[in-house]
């Protein structure tokens, strides 16, 4: 199975045979030799002789496997010879594709300019700002849903993986930097497109809201009127808890998901389960990071 190993018990044959043709000469000629024909054999079987020693010395090296300073050696000669031929090429950090070259053969550039633009689509992220009195809800793993405003029926899911802790003030209002980094890619997602993204601030819960409209009070505490299927209301005592950006607010109460209730306006609304999230911020799609 090893090359070197069967060259070298072949070489340990070649040279037991030759000794024996020599020693095999040399008894010949001991019948009736001249003084130069004895010097001849001996020198012709001390060489025989010397040739098995060495055959036999590379046969102990190699019968038992390569010597591990050899396989050392050899690996470094193969890397150097690698880093030669790599030496005549541009290799990238990471898989992409080409999007932009910027030279062509025979132009002059300068070291450290950028010659062309590689693109990673299989990592993208969308960077949004998020405004000083949500950012510390906001931690880095927490899950996002991101829309392109392009693709409004693609839903990409995400998550956040920096957070910028340098804000920007725009128009008096401070805000943070926050990247999602999307799981999947999409081919027609193009870098710099704007998108929708929801971040989600710990664990989803169920929770069910109403407009805030339809939340009323008096000395008895807060209550909404429920539309029963006759037409007629009845009042239900209900607590209030967080508002949504959406003008519901989330409540506890008699209340079932689908019953409606009386806002102030006399209109009827269906109450709906909602979920914990930051719906409606904003942002770009974004190049993934090598």
């Amino acid at each position: 199975d090893n090359p070197l190993k069967a060259q070298a018990y072949s070489n340990l044959y070649a040279a037991w045979q030759a000794r024996d043709r020599a020693l095999a000469t040399l008894n010949w000629y001991l019948g009736k030799p001249s003084e130069i024909d004895i010097a001849k054999a001996e020198a012709q079987l001390a060489v025989a002789k010397a040739q098995l020693e060495d055959a036999q010395r590379e046969w102990e090296r190699l019968k038992d496997g390569p010597d591990p300073n050899d396989v050392v050696a050899s690996q470094a000669a193969v890397q150097e010879a690698q880093n030669r031929v790599n030496a005549q090429y541009l290799i990238a950090p990471f898989d992409g594709e080409v999007v932009f070259i910027n030279n062509e053969p025979g132009d002059v550039v300068e070291a450290g300019s950028l010659g062309i633009e590689l693109l990673d689509r299989s990592r993208l992220s969308v960077t949004v700002s998020v405004d000083e009195s949500k950012i510390l809800q906001v931690q880095v793993g927490d899950k996002a849903t991101v829309v392109a405003e392009a693709l409004p029926d693609l839903t990409l899911n995400g998550k956040v993986t920096a957070i910028n802790p340098l804000g920007t003030v725009n128009q008096g209002v401070l805000y943070f930097d926050v990247r999602v980094e999307l799981d999947e890619s999409d081919p027609r997602l193009l870098v710099g497109m704007t998108a929708d993204v929801t971040i989600q601030l710990g664990e989803p819960r169920a929770a069910l809201t109403v407009p805030a409209a339809a939340v009323q009070s008096d000395d008895a505490g807060e209550y909404v009127y429920l539309v029963k299927a006759d037409g007629s209301y009845q009042r239900v005592d209900v607590v209030s808890g967080r508002i949504l950006d959406d003008d519901r607010v989330e409540v506890s109460g008699d209340l079932q998901p689908g019953d409606r209730v009386l806002l102030l306006s006399s209109a009827a609304t269906t109450t709906t389960f909602g979920g914990r999230g930051e719906p409606g911020a904003g942002g770009v799609i974004m190049r993934g990071m090598p």
